[in-house]
């Protein structure tokens, strides 16, 4: 499962003709699995209900973040694991947000929980 966020990471390491940075990386993630659960609502409830298939898809992104993370960053492990909560916790409630609403506009839009996503996780709350 974690061979389709690598492929995704060396397109875009390949479109931008340089290694990105941890953020533009993380960025990229997000935004893949923003995409995937807004494009297919029932199949994400499905998969990401608890079960050894969800931890294991998990646990490769969380290693995968591990390797991209800047040099010195204290905790790393612990540091990928609390962001891969962080994310998938926050889209499973902007997911049920916009079920709620029924689609009124009432919450944000896929680009904007990526980029509030990425930049509380790379710049705290209150950047």
């Amino acid at each position: 499962m974690h061979d389709k966020p690598l492929a995704e990471m060396r397109v875009l390491e390949e479109r931008m003709g340089r290694e990105p940075a941890p953020e533009e990386r993380i960025h990229a993630m997000i935004r893949a699995y923003v995409a995937t659960a807004r494009r297919s609502p029932g199949v994400y409830r499905f998969v990401t209900r608890p079960s050894d298939g969800l931890n294991h898809f998990l646990d490769s992104v969380t290693r995968i973040i591990t390797t991209f993370l800047p040099a010195g960053t204290p905790s790393p492990q612990i540091w990928a694991t609390g962001a891969v909560g962080f994310v998938e916790r926050a889209v499973d409630t902007w997911m049920n947000d916009l079920e709620a609403a029924d689609g009124a506009s009432t919450t944000l839009t896929s680009d904007q929980l990526v980029t509030h996503l990425v930049t509380w996780l790379m710049k705290g709350l209150h950047a």
